[in-house]
């Protein structure tokens, strides 16, 4: 009889120990995890316990990443929109990006990753994070003056614009107010473009999934061509 108990539970162990792991491994993955960690979110305050633990784990990742970036690096920084672009996609890039991040985080991050400052191009997306925390316009202007003095003024800026149709994370009237801003802080700051992310600039009739908040995939790979010719046009003052 102690036998039998001693191996049901050494089997049980054994299953859930299984399941943690694919578990872990699933939110680890851009795409999924931030999908899946949306719908559970969803059901709590913002931002969640759940959604301040992963983007703790992936931001202390990603300090210990940023001794080894190369010098003239090309940055992705900012939420789960460059998320799925990976490194290996456009020479030369790293990403820094996080889903669930928001605007004030990370800018509270910059400090922490010094090989920033000798980024050749800076490719940012803010916002989204931001407006399904309730940050209000009003504040988020603020925090997005703030983040961009603190990029290095050598580096070329690319601004991703907030995608057209997220009616998951706000009414389409207030989604304009907010590229508004980002389009006015790209221009003030100079040396900047913008990235226009709707169904007209990526040459797709739908490019916001399910859960209405995130990029499909035939659009992420849309975004990665665009961003490549912008890249490709780029002038370091």
């Amino acid at each position: 009889m102690n036998n039998l108990i001693s191996g049901w539970w050494v089997r049980s162990l054994t299953v859930v120990f299984g399941l943690l792991l694919a578990g872990v491994t699933i939110l680890q993955q851009p795409r999924v995890g931030d999908a899946l960690l949306w719908r559970l979110d969803s059901w709590s305050s913002k931002p969640s316990p759940l959604q301040r633990s992963h983007v703790n784990w992936h931001l202390a990742h990603l300090t210990d990443r940023a001794p080894h970036v190369p010098q003239g690096a090309i940055w992705l920084l900012g939420d789960s929109h460059l998320t799925s672009i990976p490194d290996l996609r456009m020479a030369k890039t790293t990403n820094f990006s996080v889903g669930g991040l928001t605007t004030r985080r990370l800018t509270a991050q910059l400090a922490a990753w010094p090989t920033l400052q000798t980024a050749s191009v800076i490719v940012i997306s803010v916002g989204t994070n931001d407006l399904l925390n309730g940050t209000s316009v009003e504040l988020l202007t603020q925090d997005v003056s703030t983040l961009f003095a603190q990029l290095p003024e050598r580096a070329k800026l690319i601004c991703f614009q907030l995608p057209t149709g997220m009616h998951a994370v706000a009414p389409e009237t207030q989604l304009t107010r907010v590229r508004s801003l980002l389009h006015d802080a790209c221009t003030r700051r100079g040396n900047a473009s913008t990235l226009e992310v709707s169904p007209a600039t990526l040459g797709l009739p739908t490019i916001i999934s399910a859960d209405g908040i995130h990029l499909t995939r035939e659009a992420t790979d849309r975004v990665i061509r665009n961003l490549d010719a912008l890249i490709a046009t780029h002038t370091i003052r």
